[in-house]
């Protein structure tokens, strides 16, 4: 008895060793990986604070350290806790250093809603560049830039000439990367969807088919703005300036029916813009679509399409489809018209599939009259 006790008792130590050994190993796993996971955050903390060297720091490197701006109107309507998503200093410097009135607009203005000691300088740097009146139309295109009606009036006032053409750089000063180039101011205005500005340009003696640059569409299609209770279309510009005597090229007749025939996402203001560029210049509309047409009739596989159908209307022509989800169908031609086929169902794979045709079940030996598109003559 005292054998087979011992002997139990040595297999109940062995068992209790082994779930020791097994407790000290989880035990030691865990200090490991929480360890790791302090040491991870203390640095990661220890890089959050270490100062950002401002003096030294790019515009792009301190516009992106500030982050986008964000708020919330007060009870009153005023604005309250506005500030720069991730650091208002950074947006403080580079309001500071650059020279790009894209920046200043974005980075200086939202300054006068943010209450910090410098705050005052930045909002003077903002209504310093507005106020820039050497030349005059340095005032017009930053006021139709951001969209201020009353600013525009300003600045037309005080000589500013509404064919002004500006470049890319006095918009976004040094830090821009892209090649130099120069648009009209009332491109600017139409570009913004603005339908306000845009009336005061033309008021003001505006071209409406100046072209800065000559490549490139007066108004773009497809483009909706949003201010208040109004929503603007870029069709309602198209129809403004169509009013006043805009007349668009070839180039922008053929754009209009490529969106027509694409079908935007709303389609109706894409037959909208199509049915103004119609009304604007009838002959050069009808000119273009007949070219369009003609070339995709030319294309190709618009060639390869008409043969086929005519192989395919012959009466008794074997021919066959193949739908995506791995259904075959063959059938017998019947006859032609009207760029459709009469088709005699003759089998269908698999054969315990069930299939219907414009909500009614077929079957072989069934007729169907079916577009040509998706059936192609049987190799068998």
């Amino acid at each position: 008895m005292d054998a087979t006790f011992g002997f139990a008792d040595r297999g109940i130590t062995r068992k209790m060793t082994r779930s020791r050994l097994l407790t000290a190993f989880v035990f030691v796993w865990i200090t490991l990986i929480v360890g790791a996971c302090a040491s991870n955050r203390s640095t990661a903390d220890a890089r959050a604070h270490v100062p950002l060297d401002y003096e030294h720091m790019t515009v792009a490197e301190l516009s992106n350290a500030a982050g986008r701006v964000s708020g919330r109107a007060g009870p009153d309507g005023t604005d309250v806790e506005y500030k720069f998503e991730n650091d208002n200093r950074a947006a403080w410097y580079a309001c500071m250093k650059t020279d790009s009135f894209d920046t200043i607009s974005k980075l200086c203005s939202p300054f006068k809603k943010i209450n910090l000691p410098d705050a005052a300088s930045a909002r003077q740097r903002y209504d310093d560049a507005l106020a820039d009146s050497n030349p005059a139309k340095v005032r017009l295109w930053r006021a139709v830039y951001i969209q201020r009606p009353d600013l525009v009036k300003e600045a037309l006032s005080a000589g500013a000439n509404p064919n002004a053409v500006v470049t890319n750089v006095e918009i976004y000063g040094s830090e821009t990367k892209a090649p130099l180039y120069e648009q009209n101011v009332l491109r600017l205005a139409v570009n913004r969807i603005n339908l306000d500005v845009t009336k005061l340009l033309l008021n003001a003696g505006a071209n409406p088919n100046l072209r800065v640059p000559p490549d490139l569409p007066l108004v773009t299609p497809g483009m909706r703005v949003i201010r208040g209770d109004r929503t603007t279309e870029a069709s309602d510009v198209l129809q403004l300036v169509l009013q006043r005597g805009y007349r668009p090229t070839e180039d922008e007749v053929r754009e209009a029916i490529k969106n027509r025939d694409k079908k935007w996402p709303d389609e109706t203001e894409a037959v909208r813009w199509s049915e103004l560029m119609r009304g604007a210049v009838p002959a050069v509309y009808a000119s273009v679509s007949a070219a369009m047409h003609a070339a995709q009739e030319a294309a190709p596989e618009r060639i390869a399409m008409r043969r086929s159908y005519q192989e395919m209307a012959q009466e008794g022509t074997k021919i066959c489809a193949e739908s995506r989800n791995g259904i075959h169908l063959v059938g017998f031609t019947e006859r032609a018209a009207n760029g459709k086929l009469q088709i005699r169902i003759a089998g269908i794979r698999p054969a315990f599939v069930r299939v219907n045709y414009e909500g009614v079940e077929i079957t072989p030996g069934a007729i169907i009259w079916d577009n040509p598109v998706g059936w192609h003559v049987c190799e068998n």
